[in-house]
């Protein structure tokens, strides 16, 4: 029984993380208005996170490692309040981004505790922990857009759903001490030579990762602002359309648990990134309705959100020894993380310069035909070995 309640907690904590990756692009809209932002400075103020996850990611993980999982995921909680803080106090830009990009210290030490310790809850099962957090990854991202737009409209005022970030994270802290409290993690005390196991094991990961980054953040990042500037879809309805690719993810992650043990990484990637590409063909060359606009949506979060994450992060976590599976974990979001910072950016610069239609076509044919590329490289190198 108590091995159901810390799963529980550590993936209701998962969900509220969330909330505070996609509260700042669904809220984008408003936020461009107060600070007279165009399209391409909001891009990337949405994945702006990703610079200080980026920085950070590894070394947290690494850190976590030997510090313990608890203490690692109590720590990401912490900064990630204190930021959302500046983010709802903020009067100036530079306030706004100095506090994005710091976000990104917080989640990564979020992300890097999570997954090791609902693996420590399930007895290290990998595939089915991270296919747990995958879904409460989903979960939130289902729920963050109607929540959000709930309290902005409720209160008036977009800052207010950052308020909220900052009641529940500080609440939810001390009860995770407590639950987690004499739970066994797998520290690693002893001296690992973490930069030859990261280039023998990790490096091959690099494009498929960038290639999941640049898809999905350019779609998270501006996917509200396209249905609302390019088809005046409002608010409300924004919100409601992007919500399916939460539960997308739910579905991905179920379903890449079941397919990671029977094809194999490199193809699964592959195929995923491939069908990604073709839904995303499909949003800027149609008219979308809300229905369109949701299943599409609900598409993404099973390919992107669920099935391709799912693969990636389980590949990463079984190329260092157990005792590392917080620094794999760090390993996978650092790169994550830094290939998320441009894509909201570019996507958004070359829609100011091309127009929706014509930048969505060029920016996802060209990103989807580098995953595979990607793909194609390591299949060379394994044909060559035999």
């Amino acid at each position: 029984m108590r091995k159901y309640l810390q799963a529980s907690t550590i993936l209701t904590a998962y969900v509220v993380y969330t909330w505070s990756r996609v509260f700042l692009p669904v809220l984008l809209v408003e936020v461009m208005q107060e600070f007279r932002l165009d399209v391409g400075l909001a891009g990337l103020l949405t994945t702006l996170n990703g610079v200080g996850q980026g920085v950070v990611s590894l070394y947290a993980g690494y850190l976590t490692d030997r510090i313990g999982y608890t203490r690692g995921l109590i720590l990401g909680m912490l900064i990630t309040a204190i930021t959302n803080t500046v983010i709802l106090l903020s009067v100036t830009t530079a306030e706004l981004f100095l506090a994005s990009a710091a976000s990104g210290v917080g989640i990564s030490f979020w992300t890097a505790a999570s997954y090791p310790l609902m693996a420590s809850v399930l007895g290290g099962r990998l595939s089915l922990s991270s296919g747990l957090i995958v879904s409460a990854f989903g979960i939130g991202i289902f729920t963050a857009p109607t929540l959000a737009t709930y309290i902005h409209h409720t209160y008036g005022g977009w800052r207010y759903p950052f308020l909220f970030l900052v009641l529940i994270i500080t609440s939810l802290a001390p009860i995770m001490v407590v639950l987690l409290r004499g739970l066994r993690t797998h520290s690693s005390r002893e001296r690992v030579r973490l930069g030859r196991e990261i280039y023998s094991g990790l490096i091959r990961l690099i494009p498929a990762i960038s290639g999941l980054a640049f898809m999905q953040f350019a779609y998270l990042a501006l996917y509200v602002a396209y249905l609302r500037l390019a088809h005046g879809f409002e608010p409300a309805a924004a919100a409601f359309a992007i919500s399916p690719y939460g539960l997308g993810i739910v579905v991905g992650g179920v379903l890449g648990v079941y397919l990671s043990v029977r094809v194999g990484g490199n193809r699964l990637t592959a195929v995923t990134a491939l069908l990604a590409m073709a839904t995303m063909l499909f949003i800027f060359n149609t008219m979308p309705n809300l229905v369109s606009a949701s299943l599409t949506s609900l598409a993404l979060g099973v390919l992107l959100g669920g099935v391709m994450f799912q693969t990636l992060i389980v590949e990463a976590q079984r190329s260092l020894p157990p005792n590392l599976l917080a620094s794999s974990t760090g390993f996978f979001y650092m790169v994550l993380s830094f290939a998320s910072i441009p894509p909201g950016y570019i996507l958004g610069s070359m829609v100011d310069y091309m127009g929706w239609q014509t930048a969505g076509n060029i920016f996802y044919i060209l990103v989807g035909l580098a995953t595979l590329s990607g793909f194609l490289a390591e299949q060379s190198k394994k044909h060559i070995k035999r």
